[in-house]
């Protein structure tokens, strides 16, 4: 849907709104989580120790640490630290006198580093709570392995008891303690391949006398206003997802010679004729479902790739699409004129945001490779003569996170559900871009401190510093 906004025109999608006055809700194990910690800090009140608990608590970091005090209620200096984890159901394996506690890998690794001691408290608000002492219980390494620790619901009781406990386990401050690593930053890393999630079923063919794509239109237009494309002409016949014995095309070609077959045979094919011939018909159907939503094919000389790019608007305004970033609403402007340095008041050219498209088969499925570029034009439609140095300068002054914003809302571009305005191609649907999940990352503000001016101003607008982490 278009609107003006600010002498531009701005291309909207539906955008989510929280009602008004609605708060946000709390996630189940929040609240969990937090009772099982309001279960410890009653305890450790009731041993006479101070409590003081972590902000935010991690599931697999350190929830808190508890203080020793002596008889007199004074500090001894002596701490414990602590990760809790609190159920409202059943244990697992759990009998009248005890139950099991499987822990994670990474958890438990890193639970048992560093060289302060580390328990683990295992509860079921609102009056239960069971610990062992980590490290002395892990250090047999068949015991480690198997990862299983069993809770003797008696002997394993926190309650007012386990005090003493505390005061043997617990070491003191000065004693040069440190505690594990920071926890590990998960990271999903992008890749620029779009999967073509599903296609038409069938292909059919049928024999022509047209030679040349002009012709067909033409025979076309003499039964429907607007033809459709997804074909193409080879060896005197016309193949295509659309059904060739229906109408217009029944009018225009001997539905006697109509043949069809599984897409699969030419999709799933080694043969290099047919799987390109699938391609042909995937950029055609691609070609129709960005046509419909503003988006033009750019074909350049034999030989050399062409690319999409996006159409000026009819008045040159500048052309602004929202699209949901990785962590918020964004705008990206994608077509836009470029005053003359010499003469500000004439523009120079035009900037259109495009990509090169290029279809691949990697283990037996289909993606749409995406290789963010730029078009130029003069005045919107003739291309622009040094179209050449003007991409050649943007190329080097665009830094990653530029090149993954553009990629990222290619993707999420081609990809996004179709409008109430703007149908996509029936023939042809994408998932999101292909992650890679990573159990490491760097910290959004280390890679920010070394980003150039130019480069924050863009992180700051798509979202966050993690933009330099991707593709």
């Amino acid at each position: 849907m278009n609107r003006r906004r600010k002498g531009r025109t701005v291309t909207t999608s539906p955008i989510p709104q929280q009602a008004a006055g609605s708060a946000k809700a709390v996630p189940k194990s929040v609240r969990i989580g937090q009772r099982g910690i309001n279960v410890i800090e009653r305890i450790v009140e009731e041993m006479g120790h101070l409590w003081t608990p972590t902000h935010p608590a991690s599931d697999a970091g350190t929830d808190g640490f508890i203080e020793l005090c002596d008889h007199e209620l004074r500090s001894t200096g002596q701490v414990v630290q602590v990760q809790s984890k609190a159920t409202l159901g059943t244990f697992r394996n759990e009998t009248a006198t005890s139950f099991e506690f499987l822990c994670d890998e990474r958890d438990l690794t890193r639970w048992l580093e560093g060289n302060a001691p580390f328990i683990l408290i295992v509860s079921r608000p609102p009056d239960e709570a069971y610990w062992i002492p980590l490290k002395s219980y892990f250090t047999d390494p068949a015991v480690r392995a198997k990862r299983l620790v069993v809770f003797d619901k008696r002997a394993n009781a926190f309650n007012k008891e386990a005090a003493q406990a505390l005061h043997h386990l617990a070491v003191p401050r000065t004693a040069g303690i440190y505690t594990q690593t920071p926890a590990p930053r998960e990271e999903t890393l992008f890749s620029n391949l779009l999967p073509v999630a599903r296609f038409a079923q069938r292909i059919y063919g049928a024999e022509t006398s047209f030679r040349v794509p002009k012709e067909v239109f033409t025979a076309l237009r003499e039964h429907v206003e607007h033809p459709r494309g997804e074909w193409f002409l080879k060896d005197k016949r016309i193949f295509s997802f659309h059904n060739l014995r229906e109408e217009p095309w029944s009018k225009v070609f001997d539905a006697g010679t109509v043949r069809d077959f599984p897409a699969e045979d030419w999709a799933i094919s080694h043969d290099r004729e047919k799987m390109n011939d699938f391609v042909r018909l995937l950029g055609e159907c691609l070609r129709d479902h960005l046509g419909r939503r503003g988006v033009k094919f750019y074909k350049r000389r034999k030989g050399v790739a062409g690319y999409y790019f996006f159409k000026a608007t009819k008045d040159r305004s500048s052309r602004v699409e929202r699209w949901h970033a990785l962590q918020k609403w964004a705008e990206r402007t994608v077509f836009e004129g470029h005053a003359s340095k010499l003469d500000p008041s004439r523009t120079a050219y035009y900037r259109h945001l495009a990509f090169l498209p290029r279809f691949r088969r990697i283990a037996g499925e289909w993606f749409l490779e995406i290789t963010p570029t730029y078009h130029f034009t003069k005045d919107g439609e003739k291309p622009d003569s040094y179209r050449e140095e003007r991409l050649s300068k943007i190329k080097r002054i665009e830094k990653n996170a530029a090149v993954f914003a553009n990629t990222l809302f290619w993707g999420r571009f081609i990809q996004s559900p179709d409008d109430f305005f703007r149908k996509g191609n029936e023939f042809i649907h994408f998932s999101e871009l292909v992650g890679f999940p990573v159990g490491f990352g760097v910290n959004d503000g280390d890679w920010a401190s070394q980003a150039e001016e130019e480069e924050k101003i863009e992180l700051e607008a798509e979202g966050g510093a993690e933009l330099l982490l991707r593709l």
